[in-house]
């Protein structure tokens, strides 16, 4: 008798722990509104390069594991990414006719993340870590002018508070990192690296 009294305690323990990992389970869908601070002007193989800061969009589609440090998402993001070249004085070589010039353009960016996460009541708290690339594409159709992909790497942290069981508020930081862009031939790549601040808010809503 008592040990099926131990037995049943084990299989009700088990469906209980079975049952909390079941309910850790998430897909969810967000969109968020970001600013997207460059880090200021790049200077490298006598090109002067600078972007403006400028606000954009992101969308995710996450999935959470019944293990909450395995997860997954696929992101797209959209902002406006205007790149300003001018010759660097001094040291421009053949650059020192061109007169500086501002291109006007548009960046997607596309990723996959690893998002491990830890949730206390209505607050759950996730990393970001992943790879991807920026696409930084001119508005106007110029020779001169061309589109230019990036590998990027990306970072961040957040928290989802939930409002509802299926819907809350996303607060979020991401960093990137990626090349500087070069979408005019007239003017040298700089070689160096813009590391991008991106904080977001936005709302979540599980599938």
């Amino acid at each position: 008798m008592r040990t099926k009294r131990i037995e049943i305690t084990v299989v009700l323990m088990a469906a209980t722990v079975l049952g909390c990992s079941i309910a850790r389970a998430q897909t969810d869908i967000a969109g968020s509104f970001y600013e997207m601070l460059n880090g200021g002007t790049k200077t490298g193989n006598g090109t002067v390069q600078s972007s403006p800061n400028s606000q954009g969009g992101m969308m995710e589609l996450r999935h959470i594991q019944k293990n909450p440090l395995i997860g997954y998402e696929l992101t797209y993001g959209f902002n406006e990414a205007n790149q300003t070249y001018a010759p660097e004085t001094g040291n421009c070589g053949f650059q020192c006719g061109n007169a500086p010039e501002t291109v006007k353009g548009n960046a997607s960016q596309v990723g996959i993340d690893w998002v491990p996460t830890f949730k206390a009541g209505k607050l759950q708290a996730f990393g970001v870590a992943g790879l991807g690339f920026y696409i930084n594409t001119p508005s106007v159709d110029i020779g001169y002018l061309n589109t230019t992909v990036r590998p990027m790497w990306v970072y961040g942290a957040g928290i989802d508070w939930g409002l509802t069981r299926r819907a809350g508020i996303r607060l979020q930081y991401r960093g990137e990192m990626f090349k500087d862009p070069n979408l005019d031939d007239r003017y040298n790549t700089t070689g160096q690296f813009v590391h991008a601040s991106l904080p977001m808010v936005g709302f979540y809503f599980t599938l």
